[in-house]
């Protein structure tokens, strides 16, 4: 694809593109371990809707990049509790693979911070899979530093589902 990447604000018509592209996060972080559960049917339920509509709406963000016309990338973001209190949390954000080292990580990432730093809160956090070696970088490169590290353990009920 040779067309200029546009960043844009979604709309409720990029509902479907939304839904999409986080399906296709959601499989890739299952593909890589990072998240055995993640719910590549989540956005197109009735919640996962609901939420994706609410952050288009503006309780949150929600962006969509383009190549031309066609969808290549989506930011979402809210308000969530941090340990020193509110901060923007950057929800989810994906890049077709065909597309990545583009820009339009940063692109996104851009947009993201312009919106945290006119929402007046101290802070912005993200949580990244550790293997994800390229997202790590971009988001030490905006100023990102890791300051919490979780681990988790599966319950057995959990385990058990992930084998199925």
């Amino acid at each position: 694809m040779s067309h200029s990447i546009v960043v844009r604000p979604a709309t409720a018509d990029d509902l479907p593109v939304l839904q999409e592209l986080h399906a296709a996060l959601c499989a890739a972080e299952r593909a890589s371990g990072y998240d055995d559960n993640a719910d590549t049917n989540f956005a197109a339920s009735p919640s996962g809707q609901a939420y994706l509509l609410a952050r288009i709406d503006g309780d949150g963000l929600a962006l969509v990049a383009h190549d031309g016309t066609v969808p290549v990338g989506y930011l979402v973001a809210g308000v969530r509790s941090g340990p020193r209190g509110a901060v923007s949390g950057l929800e989810s954000m994906f890049v077709t693979p065909a597309c990545r080292r583009r820009g339009i990580g940063t692109a996104l990432l851009e947009q993201f911070l312009i919106w945290h730093r006119s929402s007046g809160l101290p802070s912005a956090s993200l949580a990244v899979a550790p293997g994800n070696h390229a997202a790590i970088a971009l988001y030490e490169k905006a100023g990102f530093r890791g300051t919490t590290l979780v681990l988790e353990l599966a319950s057995p009920a959990r385990a058990h589902n992930s084998e199925a």
